[in-house]
Order: C-alpha cells, then sequence, then structure tokens
C-alpha cells in the first residue's frame, strides 16, 4: 500500500466475532460470554492508535502538496484510514453502551 504513514496493527476484526463453545464432536452450541472489558480495550487501543496514523498520513498529504507532488493515493490511504476509523469508533461506542448495560443489570 503506496504512501502509507504506517501499519495499523489492531486485531478489529476480533471485535465481531462470536466464538462458540462446542456442545458435541457433531456440532456447536451456545456462545461462549465475551469479556466485553477486554474488548472495550482494545477498542480504545485501536482508536487511538488509527488516530495517529491518520495525523500522520495528513502531514505526509501536506509535506507532499507542498513540494508539488501528487497525493492521489496518498488521499486514497487516508480516506481508508477515516473508514477503519469510524469502524473503530462504532464498535467502542457498542461497547461502551454493552458494558453500562452489564453494569445496570
Amino acid at each position: 500500500m503506496p504512501f502509507l504513514a504506517g501499519n495499523p496493527r489492531c486485531h478489529w476484526q476480533s471485535l465481531r466475532k462470536v466464538r462458540y463453545r462446542p456442545l458435541s464432536l457433531l456440532g456447536y452450541g451456545h456462545a461462549v460470554t465475551r469479556d466485553v472489558p477486554k474488548l472495550l480495550a482494545l477498542a480504545e487501543e485501536c482508536v487511538a492508535r488509527t488516530e495517529i496514523l491518520l495525523q500522520k498520513q495528513r502531514a505526509l498529504i501536506d509535506g507532499r502538496r507542498a513540494v508539488g507532488q501528487d497525493t492521489t493515493e496518498a488521499s486514497a490511504v487516508l480516506l481508508s484510514l477515516q473508514e477503519l476509523q469510524a469502524t473503530f469508533l462504532a464498535d467502542r461506542d457498542r461497547l461502551r453502551e454493552e458494558l453500562e448495560q452489564i453494569a445496570t443489570e
């Protein structure tokens, strides 16, 4: 991926996975209880890391513009990072709500 200011190393896919405990050798059954505080911490880390990447990518674009270089690909990477950040923020907010619901039960 050209002109990427960094590499997000967050495991954001794990925020959406539901793991199942096998009931028998033939099939799967009940969902395993998720560790919401741990997932929330992971989501917070992903948001923070991606924010740093966004800042670096914006600086990279500004630097390329300042010297008259093309920023098309770098801007496309920035757009992808912004979409990724939106996903991380949505996951974080959803997990915060889930944790609040657990706390009030």
